[in-house]
């Protein structure tokens, strides 16, 4: 979960895709997961992107 100044999304933890339903960021990071990719529909549903160490983007 991601917190913007008091707003709360949710963050793919595979590509860093920011997302305001937490079950379209779990959708994204499982096919992410599980194809080394992203997801077109799903990616177009973000609303932005975070990066932070570690973080495969």
């Amino acid at each position: 979960m991601v917190n913007v100044k008091g707003s709360r999304y949710y963050a793919c933890g595979e590509c860093g895709l920011i997302y305001e339903d937490r079950a379209l960021a779990e959708a994204c990071e499982e096919w992410c997961r599980e194809h080394r990719t992203c997801n077109r529909d799903i990616a177009s549903r973000s609303i932005g992107y975070i990066r932070s160490p570690g973080l495969r983007l």
